[in-house]
């Protein structure tokens, strides 16, 4: 690394650490924790730092609110009072009755009103945000938990109860890496669909069911998106663990320059496949992923950047992203984007078109392709 760092141009060291994840030594005395300011909207893009799970709130406590009864608006909400008796609230918390709770919350200045405990959203702490697993759950308590919540939504609106039906189906799409398995997440969402059907009492339920959780899927993939730009973010970093998560960055996507991009990426990837110098296909690949990538940065709101390093433009981006994004740097050299073109960034008397040979053009396809594919599936989620 050292080595690295001393033979490489001075504009380049900063290149270097990035690839290496060396970060910029920040402290802070004291971490305080954030207050959200109640009856401000929270952001669609920020709706993955709300928990699905239905919850008993205190008195006191922070929540967010879904203030709508057909597209969710979410509002940061305060917790005033239990309107449902305490001790019914204590009774019936081993058999999720936390979705018959109403509370008095606060949603402004001197601005209240009622609320059921389905329309509330725990907001996750800091130190949830840290954790690399979700707790795993038992799948017959999971199970016995979703009957009890079908059937008490099956006797509310339509409305209310697709409320409650999403949230049972986000949760069978965590957005943070979970110890359930595919099967697993399956069987519960079969599970909602077959409760729903001996409620409803036809087969119909499948029919009505199943575009929502095809919406929901890409939700949860949106959601997963947002979490990843949020980490990369570190705006958390500055809070103590056990404080309500703060919003991310404003993230604003750029749509017209990230078409812009994505097409002359396509354009010099569709040139790598038809080039027959290993030289000229390797630079052509990773001018195609550094441009896809730059269009990706601009669907997700992270901006511009004039960074060649294929590491340093995926960060924020999807971990499939950056993983082949760094494989395909490291498989052209440190500092590829200079090394594939500039015969004083090898050792004399060796050039560019000595160093890449057939084996690293073909691997550099491989990968390259793999990252637009990756590209692709990024842009369709976030829009």
């Amino acid at each position: 690394m050292l080595d690295e760092i001393l033979e490489c141009d001075l504009r380049d060291i900063q290149v270097v650490l990035d690839r290496s994840d060396i970060c910029e030594y920040t402290t802070s005395l004291t971490k305080q924790p954030f207050i959200p300011k109640v009856g401000e909207i929270i952001p669609s893009r920020h709706s993955h730092l709300l928990a699905q799970e239905f919850e008993c709130f205190a008195i006191g406590d922070y929540v967010a609110y879904d203030s709508s009864t057909s597209e969710s608006v979410f509002v940061y909400a305060k917790i005033l009072a239990h309107v449902t008796d305490k001790e019914i609230q204590l009774l019936e918390s081993t058999d999720g009755g936390f979705l018959a709770m109403q509370y008095e919350i606060a949603i402004g200045q001197n601005v209240s009103t009622t609320a059921e405990g389905y329309s509330l959203y725990k907001l996750v702490t800091v130190a949830d945000i840290e954790r690399d697993f979700f707790e795993k759950l038992d799948i017959c308590e999971v199970e016995y938990k979703i009957g009890k919540a079908m059937h008490f939504a099956w006797d509310l609106s339509a409305q209310e109860r697709d409320k409650i039906i999403k949230r049972l189906l986000l949760q069978c799409c965590p957005i943070k890496r979970c110890e359930y398995t595919s099967l697993e997440r399956k069987e519960m969402t079969d599970y909602i669909f077959g409760i729903a059907k001996s409620i409803h009492g036809t087969q119909d339920v499948e029919k009505i069911l199943a575009p929502l959780l095809q919406c929901l899927r890409k939700e949860s993939q949106q959601q997963e998106a947002n979490r990843e730009i949020y980490m990369y973010s570190d705006i958390y970093s500055s809070y103590d663990g056990d404080s309500i998560a703060p919003p991310g960055p404003n993230c604003y996507p750029d749509h017209q320059n990230a078409e812009r991009w994505l097409m002359q990426a396509e354009h010099d990837y569709d040139a790598a496949m038809d080039d027959s110098s290993s030289l000229w296909t390797c630079f052509k690949c990773h001018q195609a992923i550094e441009k896809g990538l730059k269009a990706a940065r601009y669907f997700a709101g992270l901006g511009s950047t004039t960074n060649h390093d294929l590491g340093s433009l995926s960060r924020g981006l999807t971990s499939n992203i950056s993983r082949n994004a760094m494989k395909l740097e490291n498989h052209l050299g440190p500092n590829a984007s200079t090394r594939l073109r500039y015969p004083d960034r090898h050792q004399s008397p060796n050039i560019p078109c000595d160093a890449y040979g057939a084996s690293h053009a073909s691997k550099a396809k491989e990968l390259a392709g793999e990252i637009m594919h990756e590209i692709s599936e990024y842009k369709y989620i976030l829009c």
